[in-house]
């Protein structure tokens, strides 16, 4: 027997809340939307129509009414771990949006009750188990691009943008928006502990007081480094990503990758240095020619990864998270 749908809320109507979470959930058999809160009530009306749900105007009165199991946040950003909280302390598991927190503590606050209250909580980091991450982080595996030591993110475009997410006061800023999701994709390719963190925070060109040009530089405890460069103040065309080992490399965009690979037995520790004149003055003389061989992947293979399947199984058969709080606290622990 299927087991019963996860009874489901939502809080927040905006981009995220609506267009993304109750869009797919309403979709699913594992889980019933049962409710909604928002401030604006055109957005209530929206949902109580092409829903049929009941529609709060508060988180309150959402949390002192309704049979919701299952809560997912999606408000702003500064109201994350407040919201969050309120859902843990009144018994329901909770699905965050990014980013899980403005501050570290309020991350390890939201760890605590929920582990306290024996509840589920995870954060919807969608990026790390793209079919693109996916890709990434099983080439990487695969031994195929020998040992990676860097990893670099690259995305520029022109944007004047002058949302709520300009804001510091709202948890706004490009680190958080755009930042959180690459940093985390990041993180999980690299694997390991972080270990050192350089960054840069500017606001340019968008409306607001908050960044909207980030810089991060990250190194592992394998000394694995990567290199992430993104903003709204600049233009950039080229591939978005570059993945480099001592065997191959990745270089792609969102959509399609080129892998350029070559095997060789020789290694720093076993080729022989010719500690001599170069003959006929030659540069770059070799010990091994190589063949390079290249592959065009113009469409990622399907991940198989469900996000919104796991969290209905984390409820009802207590299914271990694929998104652990442990491992967004890693993310905001290099964010601040």
């Amino acid at each position: 027997m299927a087991a019963k749908p996860v009874k489901t809320a939502i809080l927040g109507l905006g981009r995220i809340g609506w267009n993304h979470h109750l869009q797919f959930m309403r979709r699913r058999k594992d889980f019933e939307i049962v409710a909604v809160a928002d401030p604006l009530r055109e957005r209530l009306d929206e949902a109580e129509k092409e829903v049929g749900c009941e529609t709060y105007a508060t988180p309150a009165s959402l949390l002192n009414n309704c049979d919701a199991e299952l809560v997912v946040v999606a408000t702003r950003s500064v109201d994350h771990a407040k919201h969050t909280l309120q859902c843990l302390n009144a018994g329901k598991h909770v699905l965050l949006e990014k980013p899980a927190a403005t501050r570290l503590k309020d991350m390890d606050e939201m760890m605590r009750v929920a582990k306290k209250r024996r509840l589920v909580f995870t954060v919807h980091h969608n990026n790390r188990f793209s079919d693109m991450t996916m890709y990434f982080k099983k080439t990487i595996e695969s031994g195929i691009l020998g040992d990676v030591f860097e990893i670099k993110m690259i995305n520029h475009l022109y944007q004047l943008r002058n949302d709520w997410q300009t804001l510091k006061k709202n948890g706004g800023g490009h680190i958080f928006n755009f930042g959180s999701h690459w940093i985390d994709a990041a993180i999980f390719l690299m694997g390991g502990e972080i270990k050192e963190v350089w960054g840069d925070l500017k606001h340019l060109v968008a409306a607001g007081d908050a960044d909207d040009c980030v810089k991060v530089l990250m190194r592992n405890d394998a000394g694995i480094i990567a290199d992430l460069d993104f903003s709204l103040a600049a233009q950039f065309t080229g591939d978005m990503f570059l993945i480099m080992g001592t065997r191959g490399t990745i270089s792609a965009n969102q959509s399609s990758a080129t892998l350029t690979t070559f095997k060789s037995d020789l290694t720093p520790g076993n080729m022989e240095v010719v500690d001599a004149a170069a003959p006929g003055r030659v540069y770059g003389q070799v010990a091994e020619k190589i063949k390079l061989k290249t592959k065009t992947i113009k469409k990622y293979p399907k991940s198989g990864v469900d996000f919104y399947g796991n969290l209905a199984k984390a409820i009802r058969r207590g299914e271990e998270l694929i998104i652990t709080p442990e491992s967004v606290r890693e993310q905001l622990r290099v964010i601040f």
